[in-house]
């Protein structure tokens, strides 16, 4: 005659107190989950020697909920830009009430080719005796990164290079510049919202 293990005859126990027919799983009530993962994927020509690999996905259990994320990849794959916000707080993303919409919208998003601020040279001017770029009153203010002096800021200008920007709240453009294959922030303009 087999003698039971401690952890055999345990495991016999709690088996028999078990009732019949019903197990652990049905006593929870299944999660409904409607989802709302998308992912688009485009390029960012800069010339005919510069492209890059711009991804931008939203994922969350609703569209109200989603997190976007935007990637732009060298040709290689290696990430020269991430970013993520919360679609909730993004112009042009918060109102996606489904999945097909907010593919739409996410391709609008991050797309370049609407980019009105495509090169440095179409950044305003750092006027003489301001304290940043613009003028007052400007119906889109250039707010940019506190490091920028006037100097710095139209050396920049100058250089023609190419920039890279999106909403990255319901009222403002973040801006990028691309310089030794990486994009570099140098801030954020104003739009009506």
């Amino acid at each position: 005659m087999r003698t039971l293990t401690t952890a055999g005859f345990l495991l016999l126990a709690l088996t028999a107190c078990q009732p019949r027919g019903l197990s652990i799983t049905d006593a929870v009530p299944p999660r409904i989950v409607e989802g709302c993962d998308v992912r688009v994927q485009s390029k960012w020509v800069v010339d005919v020697t510069q492209s890059y690999s711009v991804e931008a996905v939203a994922s969350g259990p609703t569209c109200a909920q989603d997190v976007a994320t935007l990637v732009v990849r060298s040709r290689d794959g290696d990430p020269i830009l991430a970013w993520a916000g919360i679609t909730a707080h993004l112009f042009g993303l918060h109102d996606a009430p489904d999945a097909a919409a907010m593919k739409t919208a996410l391709s609008e998003w991050s797309n370049q080719k609407n980019n009105s601020l495509s090169k440095s040279s179409a950044l305003p001017e750092w006027q003489e005796g301001r304290t940043g770029p613009g003028a007052d009153g400007d119906e889109l203010p250039f707010h940019a990164e506190s490091w920028f002096d006037r100097a710095t800021w139209e050396r920049m200008r100058t250089e023609d290079a190419p920039l890279f920007a999106f909403p990255q709240g319901r009222e403002s453009l973040a801006v990028f510049l691309l310089r030794d294959a990486r994009l570099e922030p140098i801030g954020v303009q104003q739009f009506p919202g």
